[in-house]
């Protein structure tokens, strides 16, 4: 496993964790924080996160013609943060950039991307807001495990798929999990606290209206 593409993987993931944070301010983001089902907020986070898939997959390494990425990571929290839609439309969005990238892991890759977004959206409706560490670590190795085991099964010859597992699916499982640890900070520091303060302030103006 090569260090740098290991380092590499899990600066953009910070990056696409900041990416989210710094989207968090905008109304069509407070507003899905509110669940307020309105056409224009779903189109506009799975826009946002599925362009954040992109950004981690165009700014990968490459091994062995697989782009070395955090491309799951964005539709799993758009899921987790913004429901199962939004996380499936971003996880289209990620996977079929990747798929037509092609490369050894092209169905493998837009397989699990895609996966990431649904998995996201049952999370959020299985913990309802409430992501604990535990959790964020459990949803991370469920989505990497799936794609490392897609490229053993999937890749062939078998070699290739294995040096393809340990140095280029490893890097990325790794880098996946470290950005999911970062989702889970900024979902108790940043993302909970204003969804509990924006729907105390929706119920203080229906008080007063």
């Amino acid at each position: 496993m090569d260090v740098e593409t290991l380092v590499r993987g899990v600066v953009m993931s910070v990056v696409v964790v900041m990416s989210i944070y710094a989207v968090s301010f905008t109304r069509s983001f407070r507003e899905v924080l509110l669940d307020r089902r309105r056409i224009r907020n779903y189109l506009f986070n799975i826009a946002l996160f599925g362009l954040l898939s992109i950004l981690g997959e165009a700014t990968g390494a490459s091994y062995g013609g697989v782009t070395v990425s955090v491309r799951d990571l964005a539709p799993m929290a758009a899921g987790i943060i913004a429901g199962p839609f939004v996380g499936l439309g971003a996880g289209v969005i990620g996977g079929m950039f990747h798929f037509f990238e092609g490369g050894p892991d092209q169905f493998s890759g837009t397989a699990t991307t895609i996966f990431a977004g649904w998995l996201g959206g049952w999370a959020y409706i299985r913990l309802q807001g409430d992501l604990s560490l535990a959790w964020a670590l459990a949803l991370a190795t469920i989505a990497q495990a799936l794609h490392l085991s897609l490229i053993v099964v999937l890749v062939r010859p078998t070699d290739l798929a294995v040096d393809l597992a340990l140095n280029a699916g490893v890097p990325m499982a790794v880098s996946v999990t470290v950005g999911m640890v970062l989702l889970w900070v900024l979902t108790r520091q940043r993302l909970s606290p204003e969804r509990q303060r924006l729907e105390l302030e929706l119920d203080r103006l229906r008080s007063q209206g």
